[in-house]
This record gives structure tokens, C-alpha cells and sequence, in this order.
């Protein structure tokens, strides 16, 4: 199941990973030369209004309170959100100190500068930022809270688990207001029932949600989680009622239901998972995500036409997306039509270039082309997928192929001898060690490695292949 990224502490969702300071100072710089193009003047300040309200998000669940708290705390923040957008990352940090000069409760002005740092994407500043700040300020639960947020973000439950009971240590402590004790308590319970739920310790995640309810009533992370417990224990209804509690309180357009789709999905519960997808198009036959979700679920059933019907409906409401793409071209390669495949996988890995298994796809593609230029494409192509990653047996597999298929035998040879030996049992790589041995002229252990082939249950792109060429073998056997 995915892992729930919490809202509660510094690392948010709401850095936009396409903005910087250096990108804030250039807008500064040039929006006095832009006088004369109001279209683009207003563009630029609307999504400066955008970048900055994400930034306040960011921070906003740090104070106590909140930073609408009163005016003088509003209006200091607006400024510092001005000072970062703009570089002036010095500057901002000594407005910060003099702004928890005269209000206490905020945190510690290194902190502060840590989370607007988080909120563009920033990462290793903010986390030098927090290191300084549990430096100056050993005694100051938030940090340690965002500490624990951080491992816990990573999957490093027990790195969490210790940030945690510091943070419950120092809560000990009566220094702290009563907005500054519940902020704390409302930020520990959140982190320790996600490590709870990181251990599947559901029924103690259960009681510390209960915990987490009576400081903090009704709050988006509660429902969302206990959701989740409910799904475990099988109580979807339960599960599907709390999802829509969360919906209306976060003021989502989402359907509930497409998370439960979602769980239904990464927990091996696809008949549950179609079954839903179903029902909830039949209710809701304008939603296009329920489409994109309905086609993925298709393709992974092996229903290509049904699949690339419910991709035409995605893409009749929104724009073709990576997700689209890829499913029509997976379902084109599925079907042997390799030229449309390869025009589809040519977005993709001009749009992600560094994704290697695309590529990899891509040169299976452009080797079954009778295309001279572009059978040399996909060998310089397999070549730099295979050295990067020199242990990935598909990876290999298909440089062998295509070696074979560009008529460089004793390469493959070499390739493939290697690969067959470790009897590897993806079916993609059987099917290519096939194709290998036929051209040995080993034709009986061809065809019993794609009747191996054929009979997984798991998705197989090269089924309708395998089929083809096993007819072909049947075809060429001498007659009984």
C-alpha cells in the first residue's frame, strides 16, 4: 500500500520543484522590463501569489496557532515570504530572528528558515538548516518532530521511532505554552501512529489515533489513516465512509473511492479493485482519472482492446499524459505493432530521457524495424542501457537480442549462452532466449521454452509473439 505522506511537519507537498530563489530574484529583476506586456505581467504575478502561498503553507504548520494568528504575526510572515522569494536568504533569516524576538511562541527562526528552504524542493539546505537548529536549540520538540518526519518519509521507521520518544521526553517539560504543548502533541501523535502503521501495529495506531482525536478533533490525517485500518481489518464500507469524511474536509474534487481503488490495488485485490472501478465509473462516467485507472487496470489484465478503449475516453476529456502514452504503447507492443509502439515510445523517452527501462523497451522497438538506421539506434541504444545497468538480466537479455537480430552472432552467442545458464524466469527474457535458440537452430528448446512462456499468469507483452512463433515451429515440423 502506499505510504502516506503526512502533512502535519516541514516536509510538505508544497514545494513546487520548478522554483528557487534564484528563479524568484530573476522574476524580481524582471518584472520593471516587462512594463509594456500586461498579459504576461499578470501571469507572472498570479503565479508569484501561487509560489507564495505554497510557501506560507509550508511554515504555517510549524507555529503555534497559525501564522494568521494575529495581524503583526501575519504581516511579518508576508515579508519574510517577500525576502526569501526574492534571494535574500540572509536578510530573511534576521527578519525571522526578530520576528520570535517579539513573539515566543514561534519557533526557532533557523527552523522557520529550514521549512521555507523545504518548500522549494530544497532538500540538503533544509536539512543542513535543521542540523544547525537541533544544534542551538536541543531542547525544542518541533525539532526532533521533523526529524522523525524526515525518517519516517524515507521508510526509516526506526530512526522515526527514536526522534519520537525525544519528542515525547521533552513534552515532559512545562516550559512550553498550551498552543505550543497541543501543536507538539497534535505533531507526535500523527508521526508515532505512522510508525505504528509502518509496523502494522494497527490496533495501537487505532488507540493513538483515538489519542490524536481528542487534542486535535476531525483533522484530514486521522480519517485518511483510520481509513486505512479499517481497509486492513476488510471493513471497506467503514473504510469508503471515512475516505469521504476526509474528501469534504480537505475540500477535494477527488472521489474517495479512487483511493480505495488504489489500496484495493497495491494489496493484490484486483477483482475488488475492477469490481469498484466499475461501479463507481457507472456512477461517474465523466471523471477521467477513473478512466486512466480502468485502462491501467485493463492493460494489466491482458484486455488490450478494452484497455486502449479506456484510454480514448481519458484522453477525450484531458490532454495525453505519460500514463496515456504508455499504456498505448505497451498495448501496440503487445500486439506486434512495433512501429506505432516505437512512435509512442519516442515521446516517452524524449520526455524522461534518464528512465532506462523506456528506453530499453524503446530498442526492442526500433530492432524489429527493417530500418537499417534505426536497428544501429536501438543497438547504441541497448548497449548504453546494458552498461548502466550491467546487472539487470532483461537489460542484458535484449542487448544479446539485438546483437542476433543485427546479425552479430558470436556477440550474442556470448550474451546469450550467459543469460540461459542462469535460467532467469521472467518471461520477456525466456521469450528472447527463444528467439536465440531458434536461430541456433535448436528448435525443440525453443518451443519449450515459449510454451514456459506462454503459460505464466502474469502480464506478458510478447504472449501474441510467443504464440505466433510457436505456431511457426508446429508449422515447420516434419509431418507424422
Amino acid at each position: 500500500m502506499k505510504a502516506l505522506v503526512f502533512g502535519g511537519i516541514l516536509l510538505l507537498a508544497f514545494g513546487s520543484g520548478e522554483f528557487s530563489c534564484a528563479q524568484a530574484t530573476q522574476q524580481s529583476n524582471s518584472g520593471a522590463a516587462a512594463t509594456n506586456n500586461a498579459p504576461q505581467d499578470n501571469a507572472a504575478s498570479e503565479r508569484d501569489k501561487r509560489i507564495a502561498t505554497a510557501i506560507t503553507g509550508a511554515i504555517n504548520v510549524l507555529i503555534p496557532g497559525g501564522i494568521e494568528a494575529n495581524e503583526q504575526r501575519k504581516a511579518g510572515f508576508a515579508t519574510a515570504v517577500s525576502m526569501f522569494q526574492q534571494g535574500q536568504v540572509k536578510t530573511t533569516l534576521e527578519h525571522l530572528e526578530k520576528m520570535c524576538q517579539n513573539d515566543p511562541e514561534l519557533p526557532p527562526a533557523t527552523m522557520l528558515l529550514a521549512g521555507l528552504t523545504f518548500s522549494i524542493g530544497d532538500n540538503p539546505s533544509g536539512i543542513a538548516l535543521m542540523e544547525k537548529c537541533a544544534a542551538e536549540n536541543p531542547r525544542y520538540p518541533g525539532v526532533y518532530l521533523s526529524f522523525a518526519q524526515l525518517a519516517l518519509n524515507s521508510n526509516r521507521v526506526t530512526d522515526a521511532s527514536s526522534h519520537a520518544e525525544k519528542t515525547r521526553q521533552l513534552l515532559g517539560e512545562s516550559k512550553f505554552s498550551t498552543a505550543q504543548q497541543k501543536l507538539f502533541q497534535k505533531q507526535y501523535y500523527e508521526i508515532f501512529a505512522g510508525i505504528l502503521m509502518r509496523r502494522q501495529r494497527f490496533d495501537q495506531a487505532r488507540s493513538t489515533l483515538e489519542q490524536l482525536q481528542a487534542i486535535a478533533p476531525d483533522i484530514p490525517f486521522y480519517f485518511y489513516t483510520m481509513a486505512e485500518i479499517e481497509f486492513r481489518s476488510a471493513n471497506f464500507d467503514k473504510a469508503l465512509d471515512l475516505l469521504r469524511k476526509r474528501t469534504q474536509k480537505i475540500n477535494s474534487q477527488q472521489l474517495p473511492e479512487i483511493t480505495l481503488i488504489e489500496w484495493f490495488r497495491s494489496d493484490g485485490k484486483n477483482d475488488m479493485a475492477e469490481k469498484l472501478i466499475g461501479e463507481t465509473l457507472a456512477a461517474h462516467p465523466d471523471v477521467a482519472q477513473l478512466h486512466l485507472m480502468n485502462a491501467s487496470m485493463l492493460f494489466r489484465s491482458e484486455k488490450f482492446s478494452q484497455a486502449l478503449v479506456a484510454v480514448n475516453k481519458f484522453e477525450a476529456t484531458e490532454q495525453e499524459t505519460d500514463a496515456s502514452i504508455n499504456i498505448k504503447a505497451r498495448v501496440a507492443f503487445a500486439g506486434q505493432s512495433f512501429s506505432v509502439a516505437e512512435a509512442h515510445f519516442e515521446k516517452l523517452v524524449e520526455r524522461t530521457p534518464s528512465d532506462l527501462s523506456l528506453r530499453n523497451i524503446y530498442a526492442l522497438c526500433l530492432i524489429e524495424s527493417g530500418d537499417q538506421e534505426k536497428q544501429q539506434q536501438a543497438l547504441t541504444i541497448s548497449q548504453q542501457v546494458a552498461t548502466r545497468l550491467s546487472r539487470n538480466p532483461l537489460a542484458i537479455a535484449t542487448l544479446g537480442y539485438v546483437f542476433l537480430k543485427t546479425g552479430n552472432k558470436p556477440a550474442a552467442n556470448q550474451i546469450m549462452s550467459r543469460i540461459a545458464a542462469n535460467q532467469v524466469g521472467s518471461p520477456e527474457i525466456t521469450y528472447l532466449i527463444a528467439q536465440w535458440q531458434y536461430e541456433m537452430g535448436q528448435k525443440d528448446t525453443a518451443r519449450q521454452l515459449l510454451e514456459q512462456s506462454v503459460k505464466v499468469n502474469s502480464l506478458f507483452l510478447y504472449r501474441s509473439a510467443a504464440k505466433s512463433m510457436l505456431q511457426k515451429i508446429k508449422a515447420e515440423e516434419p509431418a507424422q
